[in-house]
Parts: C-alpha cells; structure tokens; sequence
C-alpha cells in the first residue's frame, strides 16, 4: 500500500530522495529510469502518496517537503507537489490548508504560487483556498472562456498533411542578455490555459524597469518530465537585473550559438514546431542541445490581438 511504502522509507527519507531525483530531471539526457533506485523509488512514492494516497499522509508529505526546499527553490517546489495536492485533495484538506496559511507565512507565499482552475474543485472549496493564500491565487478559467478571449483556429484536413523536413533559416551567435519579466511552473495538463494567463498577466504590468526595445521572449526555463511540469518566462531585455523589483522574474541568457527556425501562423500550434525541432531536425542534424535557455522572439510581425503572425525560435545548440 501506498501509505506503508512512505511509512517504511520515512517522511524525512521521502523527501530527500524526492528532492534528489527531481533535481536529476533538470538535466534529463533520456537515460531508461531505475525503479529499484532508492531516489527514484522516493520520487515514485511520494507522486503516487500525493494523487492516490491516504490525504493526511500526503499533505504531511508535502508540507515536509516545502519545509526542505530552500528559499530560492520554493515557488518551484510549490507549483509541483502542492499544486498537485491542492488540485486533487483540497475537499478533504481544506481545514488543513487554512489553518497552516493562517500559522505560516512562508507556506502562504508558497500557496500562492500554484495554479488552479475553476471547476477542479468545488467552488465553496476554491474560494476559501484562494482566501487562504491571501488572494494571491488567480483561478485560471474553463479553456472555452480563454478561447472566447483569444479564438484558436479551427484545424483543417490540410494541417493534417505531413510537413515538409523542418530546416533552421540560419545559425546565428546570440548575444548575453538580461530578461525582467514573469517566470512561471507550469504542468502539462493545464500549460495551454495557464501560458494563456501568464502573458494576460505578463502585459498587464506595462514596461519592465530598465526595459530595452518593445521585443519580447518566451523562455523555456528547466523541464521536468516526470513531475509533468515546465518552467516558462516572459519577459523583456532589461539593462540591470538589480533594478528590478522582488516581484519581478529575471534570467541572465549567456552567449550562445543559436538555431534559428520561424514559425509562421497561429501560437496555438507553435508546440508542432517545438516538436519537429527537437525530434525531426536536431537528431539528424550534427548538433546536440547546449543545456542553456532557448525562447521564443516576438516582434513587430507578430499580432497579439490575434495571437498570429511570425515567431522566432532560437534553439541554442553545440557541436557534438
């Protein structure tokens, strides 16, 4: 049983071998994953505690696990392990929920860093969740209202033809760079409506302190496979990341060669273009990935009133 699994291995052990495997998944080369690993039997049984398993035992999980991260690290551990709790076993534990946002202020911070949406839970339960977190929760609406907001285009027969061999328009050396901006965890299951909100969001601040040219990016931060879960910026090139506020996201983008690919139509479908690069181009292509950020550029051919128009996407890469 799920629950003897973690009483065997103990809180404490849980979540350091949690800890130790998720931070292996930064750096994911593909590699097969052993289930007899003691880390990633960790990982295995505190995701499976968390969705399946007993609710106290799970939130005790988490809350140790939130007690562990290290301050820099907690949004992300947030918009993991807790989101997920949240998201499937708030009813049961909503008691549990307030009381600790009420004692702790740092587990308040971090409930505020999850996304939920509306219709998970009930809507008595989201509320008193989103008044927990001090209001800092912003419930994601239902897909169809976002579609209201921002229409996605209707796919034709045409969309289903295969597509000619994607090739790089050039091989570019890109400058360091300083980003301000947003940066967000997002989980797979909901990236289409929460990326959504984060540049609704995203445009709503205005100009970014220190902010250079009207160009803006959308960062591909860190993956986490097996959590299911990305991390995304949006931001803008900025002169200083000490001038910019605590609410404020920031990256420092090294030198780097570039691929460089145009996607050319609506945003929704840009994931068909990521796809291609990474599993059609790159295997073939002599290069391997750097491991440092890759974005996407927005300038002036692209409309964000309609969410079309043409989109850069620099894929960072070395020799082999």
């Amino acid at each position: 049983m799920i629950d003897t699994r973690v009483g065997l291995l103990g809180y404490e052990a849980v979540v350091r071998g949690y800890m130790r495997h998720r931070d292996l998944l930064r750096d994911d080369d593909g590699t097969a994953r052993d289930p007899a690993d003691p880390d990633t039997a960790a990982f295995d049984a505190m995701d499976e505690c968390i969705r399946h398993g007993p609710p106290a035992v799970a939130w005790e999980l988490v809350l140790t696990l939130l007690r562990n991260a290290p301050d820099e690290e907690l949004g992300n551990y947030a918009a993991g392990a807790l989101e997920d709790l949240v998201s499937k076993r708030a009813t049961a534990l909503i008691d549990e929920i307030e009381t600790e946002a009420e004692r702790d202020s740092r587990f308040r911070w971090a409930l505020g860093c999850i996304w939920l949406s509306r219709g998970e839970m009930p809507d008595e339960i989201l509320a008193r969740v989103v008044h927990a977190s001090g209001g800092a929760i912003k419930p994601l609406p239902p897909l169809n209202e976002l579609e209201q907001r921002w229409p996605l285009p209707t796919a034709s027969p045409m969309s289903r033809e295969p597509m000619n061999p994607i090739e790089p328009d050039r091989i570019a050396d890109g400058p360091a760079m300083l980003l301000g901006g947003l940066r967000r965890m997002h989980s797979y299951r909901e990236a289409q409506q929460s990326m959504v909100a984060q540049w609704e969001e995203f445009v709503q601040m205005g100009a970014v302190p220190g902010q250079q040219g009207a160009t803006t990016y959308g960062v591909m931060c860190g993956a986490w496979p097996d959590e299911q879960r990305f991390e995304y910026m949006t931001g803008v090139e900025v002169d200083s990341l000490e001038a910019l506020a605590p609410e404020y996201g920031r990256m420092r983008i090294p030198a780097q060669r570039y691929a460089v690919f145009t996607h050319q139509g609506h945003v929704s479908t840009l994931h068909t273009t990521w796809d291609a690069i990474w599993h059609e181009w790159l295997p073939r292509s002599g290069y391997r990935m750097a491991n440092t950020p890759e974005f996407e550029r927005y300038d002036e051919r692209f409309d964000p009133q309609t969410g079309s128009g043409v989109i850069e996407i620099w894929c960072s890469i070395q020799a082999p």
